[in-house]
């Protein structure tokens, strides 16, 4: 876990980056799947993931996926990288969901491959989410 030389009241140099990256990928990665239960069908759970994954932020008519919008927050947190459980965790977690892309884009995942994204989709909102509270903290 990263400790930064901060003084007290100072907020740490990664917190905007945390909250930039908590609100852009770690809310909308997950969002619909929030929604879908275990029990669901494999066209529900395709279909959460594909909105979720497939398309996480759409602004201005542009459209972009996890890996995208993961890209674009990730250099804020670059000092943290191999120094952050939470950072590191949430890379790990976006390399596997990055491998997944040509078979949720094809739709032809199998259950198990549709669960595993799901289960790292849940990861990286709960990492962002502990990284920006923890930050905030600090």
């Amino acid at each position: 876990m990263y400790r930064g030389d901060t003084e007290p009241n100072v907020p740490n140099p990664f917190l905007d980056a945390a909250a930039a990256a908590r609100h852009d990928l770690g809310k909308y990665i997950a969002f619909e799947l929030r929604w879908v239960g275990e029990a669901a069908s494999d066209a529900d759970l395709l279909a959460a993931l594909q909105a979720d994954v497939l398309r996480t932020r759409s602004s201005r008519g542009e459209t972009l996926d996890a890996l995208a919008v993961w890209e674009g927050v990730k250099p804020g947190l670059q000092g943290l990288r191999g120094r952050d459980v939470d950072v590191d965790a949430v890379d790990e977690a976006m390399n596997r969901i990055g491998l997944r892309l040509p078979g949720l884009c094809g739709g032809t995942l199998t259950r198990e491959e549709m669960n595993s994204c799901r289960a790292d989709a849940f990861l990286v909102s709960e990492h962002l989410d502990a990284l920006y509270r923890r930050l905030k903290e600090e």
